[in-house]
């Protein structure tokens, strides 16, 4: 049996994201889109996937698995060397992933020069969106050089997600408030804008996730801080119509996690996975008034033909990212870079 084995380390250890109970047990609970559901994607079908902490791991071990991912962070650059020079005279294919928006980069690594010297002897390097993909073909091709990673596009593969979990969590719109839900992002903190876009469309509006310590009054009806997920997937499964306004790169797991629960979700370019689960519903950031239309059209009390088309279209589209297809993607993608899995 083939064996995966994502590689956790202080700085991306997040036992509360880790499996609860077996899949397909009555005690699975959904899980949140994220690197951590590499390890669900390969724990179906003949692979057997595992997450567990470098503290736990004998460099000896590393040989025992047919593939071993880190993700990298700022404080991962010694777990990555380590797992390089373990895997390196193996058949396991050592994998390094950016996990970070690219504008969010030079803030992330204290030594940009090592990491980069060490992220690039990994023999698989995917991209999770379309900016980073574009910055890690630079860098392998005009600055590191190495062959023959120069002559290769970093492939793009965004983080699987609990499709058939997250879909159970979906309610009727009979069941939900009619409610325009704002989500807040902590790396950039912009309230006034998204809020000038929610602004009158004759529904309630609601900030979720809000980090800054002085919140202006008067820009939403309702103010949430940030919240465990589960509290939150609980407003978010019982409203109606959600807006992205998010001007960082990311692959934006709430636009997949909305496609499951069937919450339209209006977002910007930067949101990657955007534009193939809602196309109808993705703006350039400052298309203000365009996304003003768009979110009238989705709460129109006369007219929800609009709402349910976008949605019915999110709950095929969204099978993209479910965990065998994700698996079989990864796979494809090695193998197009000559590694024999």
């Amino acid at each position: 049996m083939p064996k995966f084995l994502m590689v956790g380390c202080e700085g991306n250890w997040f036992p509360e994201l880790l499996p609860n109970a077996p899949i397909g047990s009555p005690e699975w609970k959904p899980q949140r889109p994220g690197i951590y559901q590499w390890a669900n994607a390969f724990n179906i079908g003949k692979w057997k996937g595992e997450i567990r902490h470098e503290r736990d791991i004998a460099a000896s071990e590393y040989q025992n698995y047919d593939i071993v991912w880190v993700n990298a962070c700022g404080t991962s650059v010694p777990t990555m060397e380590k797992v390089r020079e373990a895997t390196r005279n193996s058949s396991a294919v050592c994998v390094f992933n950016l996990d970070y928006g690219v504008e969010l980069m030079q803030n992330s690594f204290p030594d940009i020069r090592r990491f980069w010297s060490v992220f690039r002897q990994a023999d698989f390097i995917p991209a999770q969106e379309p900016a980073q993909q574009r910055l890690i073909h630079i860098f392998l091709k005009h600055i590191s050089g190495e062959k023959p990673k120069a002559d290769l596009v970093p492939p793009l593969l965004p983080h699987p997600c609990d499709v058939e979990g997250l879909k159970k969590l979906r309610i009727p719109a009979s069941d939900r408030k009619d409610e325009l839900v704002v989500v807040a992002h902590r790396y950039e903190n912009q309230l006034l804008i998204p809020s000038m876009i929610a602004y009158g469309h004759g529904v309630p509006t609601h900030l979720i996730g809000a980090y800054t310590p002085f919140l202006p009054t008067g820009l939403f009806d309702q103010i949430s801080t940030y919240v465990d997920w589960n509290v939150y997937m609980y407003w978010m499964r019982h409203t109606t119509v959600c807006l992205e306004w998010y001007l960082i790169h990311s692959q934006s797991r709430v636009v997949l996690e909305n496609a499951c629960i069937g919450v339209p979700t209006v977002s910007t370019e930067f949101c990657g996975n955007g534009p193939r689960v809602w196309p109808l519903l993705v703006h350039r950031a400052d298309d203000y008034l365009g996304m003003r239309e768009t979110i009238k059209r989705l709460v129109n009390p006369d007219d929800q033909s609009f709402w349910e088309e976008c949605n019915a279209y999110a709950d095929r589209a969204v099978e993209f990212y479910n965990w065998q297809n994700s698996q079989e993607r990864f796979l494809s993608a090695a193998r197009s870079w000559g590694l024999n899995l």
